[in-house]
């Protein structure tokens, strides 16, 4: 099958995002906000990236499998 030329994708709609309307919690998305920060820059850590050389990392390991599983 070749969909070479489509917009195929997850989340493809036919609605354009600045018709939508979303109420979201500023408190919230604060601290998920702060969450995404602190585990990007360990991940750019020195300490992230020997752990995952020796298989003993766990903490993006685990949340890359809980998104597997989705």
């Amino acid at each position: 099958m070749n969909n070479e030329g489509e917009n195929v994708g997850v989340g493809s709609t036919s609605i354009d995002p600045k018709d939508l309307k979303v109420n979201l919690d500023p408190e919230t998305l604060r601290k998920v906000m702060k969450d995404y920060k602190k585990l990007r820059r360990y991940m750019k850590s020195p300490l992230y990236q020997i752990k995952k050389m020796d298989g003993k990392e766990k903490v993006i390991s685990k949340l890359m499998e809980e998104l597997e599983g989705i």
